[in-house]
């Protein structure tokens, strides 16, 4: 009868087991082998912002391929979303066509269409952008509002005008900034 019990409980806990692992599978975003995620998303944007010399550099084909993604266009912006990934976060690339050409944009954001506030499982440490940009050529210049919040930080090589906004994460370090957007200026 002991071998009988340790059998039928063996057999219920593989098959909750399978119950679980099927249901989560069913329940995690349909994601493409190649897209890269949302940390690795940034680290490509950021390398393609920091290698540009003036903004007539970028184009939306380049950053298309800086990223590994492919645009879909609407109007007068091509951009690209990926699948949602950790929290509920997902990454959205977009570029605007303008005229002049050399008045184009690009911006890179991390929304949460589940409304979580809490950016610490996509977080992008501002510190490591703000180091590369600084290596690459660019001036800082924070942008305050009329109590002395801080709005975003700006950037600026040439041309080429950034504007990023940051955020801090609710849970973990609190300390530490992440990036939310980045984004093109006019």
């Amino acid at each position: 009868m002991t071998f009988m019990r340790a059998a039928a409980i063996s057999f219920m806990a593989s098959f909750w087991l399978a119950a679980l692992i099927t249901s989560a599978a069913m329940a995690a975003p349909a994601k493409a082998a190649s897209e890269p995620t949302s940390i690795r998303a940034a680290e490509r944007f950021l390398s393609f912002v920091a290698g540009l010399g003036r903004l007539s550099d970028a184009s939306a084909e380049s950053l298309e391929k800086k990223l590994a993604v492919s645009f879909q266009r609407e109007g007068t912006v091509s951009g690209y979303r990926s699948a949602a990934g950790p929290g509920g976060w997902q990454y959205f690339i977009d570029f605007y066509f303008r005229d002049p050409p050399s008045r184009n944009g690009f911006s890179f954001e991390f929304v949460n269409l589940g409304g979580s506030a809490d950016l610490s499982p996509v977080c992008f440490n501002f510190d490591r952008l703000r180091s590369t940009l600084h290596q690459a050529g660019f001036d800082e210049q924070k942008r305050v509002g009329e109590i002395g919040e801080l709005i975003s930080f700006n950037y600026f090589k040439g041309d080429l005008k950034l504007a990023v906004l940051i955020q801090s994460p609710t849970t973990g370090d609190r300390n530490r900034n992440c990036v939310r957007r980045i984004q093109t200026l006019q």
